[in-house]
């Protein structure tokens, strides 16, 4: 016996159990009765226990047997390149992201587990067995290159690698289908040429053609009993069809030149005619002679995934440029009359040169997955879960929204961007009780700040909200003084502006980089100086003028043959060490004042010293001069 739960009510001193019935059951006690319900929106019916009844006799009552209800919709975003869904059972979707199998919720979109395989992978389909096969390269590569391999790895519906096969040199996605208990597998080789095999479930290599040198493969599938291929010339056309034998010996050939070549991204085998996906186009090729029976043209930019939706219906999934970005579309189209019934369009910030796909689950959703760059840096994956009305539930999704700066200085521009995924008009911000409707592109809004303060944000979808908060900064200018020591000028930063200093500008084509610097300008004139900083936020500047009427002979040593130590000094004490012999000595405070001192040898003392900042001067005998900062706690 396989049991979910156990419930015991302590009213009666009576145990009840359920037998399991599938993954997704939920079951409580409420008032005396023990409720069972499954929770996959398909509900099968309710069982209720009265706990009153003798010897654990069980009075089941199903009702709404069959009954479907609304379908869920989700938005979710993943870590990895790119997604590719697999249904694995009615509650759990099987999913291939870049170099890892993961289970994912099929109604809220929740992770269940991801587990890593060896190997970048662009496709997965479903084997024998609850098995699965994914098809990849064995290294991670922007592009495959000469030491690129071909490689497929067989799982099982708990994402344990069964075994791994490694081919040849790879140049091209590769694909593959499960056809009559034979797995066919083809790709393009760093050669030119085109590689089919065929494998056993336990992964031996039974069959190796590759005679092909025809561009790119685009698909394998079926026509009911062989395999069959869809090849591109030069990768994006014209189409050449392919019918093998179990043997991969060629059994018939169909060259096919639609007016536009465009590069094949799916074909499929229904009523003795091919379904062709391309590049804004869906072609129906008759069999027997290659000619076109019908074509659709759709205004987007590629499609990349579909699945049959009922017999006569087929949902596609792609992207469509939308102002120099991409939006993951879904459309339904009706085969047998040959017209487009629905579609819609994604805000997904969806990139469009790694392939989507889209499955329909069996309670009549569609989930179509993507890979997305909506943060503007590290690819991601993303789902999109839709009912069969191509509507999203959009309070289902997560509201998200990045600010460019959490601080901002007066005068700035602020711009927040709106990342919750297909939200972008339907959402609402309000800054500080205010309702901004002047939105920008991908949900963007802007905000001139001419008062300071701290502002409230809220970003609105129905009834989810999100919120932050943002500070504008108005911070005194920076001031900074300057003095006259002999034949040199220093510069100091006012206090509080030490850590906060940038850079100086002496005006004669020098440099700072100190709360404190000294100068000696080599000619008389006026020079402008300015001080530059930050306070974490905000960039300031503030400027003087200086005038130079007399210069002295005097040279400066490099500041990095003398110093002093300690410095900070807490006494007043402190030593010198200097690569040259000290002529003279100088001390003076910020005011410009010399100092008195003591000195023995190297030792210096400072006598009645105040805490604050002075200026060391140190000349040799040649008039060269170290000016050294010492700092008095």
């Amino acid at each position: 016996k396989n049991y979910e739960k156990i419930f015991y009510d302590n009213r009666t001193s009576i145990e009840h159990e359920y037998h399991y019935v599938k993954t997704g059951t939920s079951i409580s006690l409420y008032e005396h009765k023990l409720i069972i319900m499954q929770s996959d929106f398909k509900l099968k019916g309710i069982s209720i226990v009265n706990s009153n009844v003798l010897s654990g006799f069980f009075i089941l009552l199903f009702v709404f047997m069959g009954w479907k209800g609304n379908a869920q919709s989700f938005e979710k975003i993943y870590q990895g390149n790119y997604i590719k869904p697999i249904e694995l059972n009615d509650s759990s979707l099987l999913c291939l992201i870049e170099d890892s199998i993961c289970s994912i919720n099929a109604f809220d979109g929740s992770m269940r587990w991801k587990k890593p395989i060896e190997g970048i992978f662009s496709e997965i389909i479903k084997g024998e067995n609850d098995n699965f096969y994914c098809f990849g390269i064995d290294q991670e590569t922007v592009y495959p290159n000469d030491t690129s391999h071909a490689i497929v790895v067989k799982v099982n519906n708990i994402g344990d690698t069964i075994w791994t096969r490694t081919f040849e040199t790879i140049f091209g996605d590769p694909t593959g289908e499960l056809i009559n208990n034979k797995l066919y597998f083809g790709y393009r080789g760093y050669d030119g040429s085109i590689d089919l095999y065929s494998l056993s479930p336990n992964g031996n290599q039974i069959h190796h053609k590759n005679n092909f040198t025809y561009g790119s493969i685009g698909k394998i599938t079926s026509d009911g009993t062989n395999p069959v291929a869809a090849l591109n010339k030069n990768n994006i056309g014209p189409i050449l069809i392919i019918k093998f034998d179990t043997n991969l010996n060629i059994v018939d050939t169909i060259l096919y030149s639609p007016n536009i070549s465009k590069r094949v991204y799916e074909i499929a085998y229904c009523d003795s005619v091919y379904l062709i996906l391309t590049d804004n186009y869906l072609f129906t090729i008759d069999k027997n002679t290659g000619s076109t029976m019908n074509s659709y043209y759709f205004n987007m930019s590629s499609y990349y995934g579909y699945t049959f939706y009922n017999d006569t219906i087929v949902a596609i999934t792609g992207t469509k440029n939308n102002s120099l970005k991409y939006d993951l579309s879904i459309l339904l189209f009706d085969i047998k009359n040959f017209t487009l019934l629905n579609s819609q369009v994604f805000g997904s910030y969806l990139k469009h040169d790694y392939g989507y796909d889209i499955l329909k689950t069996n309670d009549g959703a569609l989930i179509a997955g993507g890979r997305t760059n909506h943060n503007n840096s590290n690819y991601e994956s993303c789902l999109i879960r839709v009912d069969s009305s191509l509507n999203a539930n959009h309070c289902a999704s997560e509201l998200q929204f990045y600010q460019n700066n959490p601080k901002f200085c007066l005068g700035d521009t602020v711009r927040l961007y709106n990342y919750s995924y297909g939200l972008h008009n339907i959402c609402t911000w309000i800054v500080n009780g205010d309702t901004i409707t002047n939105l920008g592109p991908d949900g963007q809004v802007k905000f001139y700040n001419d008062s300071i303060g701290t502002y409230n944000v809220y970003l609105i979808s129905c009834d989810d909200t999100i919120s932050t908060t943002y500070s504008i900064f108005d911070p005194t200018l920076p001031q900074f003084t300057y003095n006259q020591f002999g034949d040199s000028l220093v510069f100091m930063a006012a206090s509080g502006h030490g850590s906060e200093v940038d850079f100086w500008v002496l005006g004669d084509g020098y440099y700072g980089g100190d709360s404190i610097v000294y100068h000696r300008y080599a000619d008389t004139g006026t020079y402008v100086v300015s001080l530059h900083y930050n306070n974490g936020s905000c960039d300031y500047l503030q400027y003087d003028t200086i005038y130079i009427t007399s210069l002295t002979g005097l040279q400066e040593t490099p500041i990095s043959v003398a110093r002093l130590y300690p410095n900070p000094s807490t006494s007043g004490q402190f030593y010198l060490q200097a690569s040259f012999e000290i002529e003279c000595i100088q001390i003076y405070n910020m005011q410009g004042s010399l100092i008195p001192f003591k000195r023995n040898e190297n030792a210096i003392e400072i006598r009645q010293p105040s805490s604050g900042i002075y200026i060391v001067m140190l000349t040799d005998k040649q008039g060269y001069r170290s000016i050294k900062k010492l700092i008095i706690h």
